[in-house]
């Protein structure tokens, strides 16, 4: 369980330190991809998540929102087939420092190597080192939502609600 909480905060950091990645990398195909993802030195974690176009760009969105507010560092290189960030972000009483790299094609597979260093550290954790490979696997299982993840042990984790502003847009409503 410390392994997947752990996988959990390090996927939210990286997403509050990576905001620009909709306008760096190419955005993942839709269908059901597996992830899987290694936990400074822990046994790897097989998720699957089926991403849906539409709720990959609000969630890029919603990460950039929150890294405006909460990144005082966000640098992001093209290195050939390669993005590279470099950032720091407050999150909470710690400051978190990343470098990433992220590689592949989006379409069928692709990968990210990760390092975050906490200071101070989080859960008596000061750095968190994480490989997470990804690949398409086809499309989302029948009567699977878009943005459900399942974890190893089977439990379903229902993506994050939009904001009621976004809640309003989708279902046709004014905004107000």
């Amino acid at each position: 369980m410390r392994a997947i909480a752990t996988l959990l905060a390090g996927a939210t950091l990286l997403a509050l330190a990576a905001p620009a990645l909709a306008d760096e990398l190419p955005k993942r195909r839709s269908g059901l991809w597996e992830l899987k993802a290694t936990v400074s030195g822990q046994q790897p974690q097989t998720m699957l998540v089926c991403v849906e176009g539409t709720l990959e760009e609000s969630a890029q969105q919603a990460a950039r929102a929150e890294a405006k507010k909460a990144c005082s560092k966000n640098d992001i290189k093209r290195e050939g087939d390669r993005v590279v960030i470099n950032s720091v972000c407050k999150i909470g009483e710690t400051t978190a420092t990343t470098n990433a790299v992220f590689y592949g094609d989006f379409n069928s597979a692709y990968r990210a190597d990760t390092r975050i260093t906490y200071n101070p550290p989080v859960m008596n954790m000061s750095e968190q080192r994480t490989a997470l490979e990804a690949r398409w696997l086809g499309p989302c299982k029948s009567g699977q939502k878009p943005g459900e993840m399942f974890m190893p042990d089977g439990t379903k984790i229902e993506p994050p609600a939009p904001p009621p502003q976004q809640q309003q847009q989708q279902q046709g409503q004014p905004r107000r």
